[in-house]
């Protein structure tokens, strides 16, 4: 299974009318990068979630005031 990334979805939506696949097959490929994005960001919040409970939402919150 190929990856489109999001440029390559955008050239896709950009040269449809000259393309020989069909504005469905491109919707599908553009559901299917939201979902992978959708994926990628929970799994970066858990990991982030799990440090900031493990040093402390404070001292992160503090850290970024400070310009960390």
């Amino acid at each position: 299974m190929k990856y489109y990334t999001d440029d390559e979805l955008v050239e896709l939506v950009h040269n449809i009318g000259d393309s020989k696949e069909s504005y469905e097959w491109v919707a599908g490929k553009i559901a299917e990068r939201f979902k992978q994005k959708e994926r990628t960001i929970a799994f970066q919040n858990d990991r982030i979630d799990a440090a900031a409970k493990y040093i402390g939402h404070n001292l992160i919150s503090e850290l970024l005031d400070e310009g960390y």
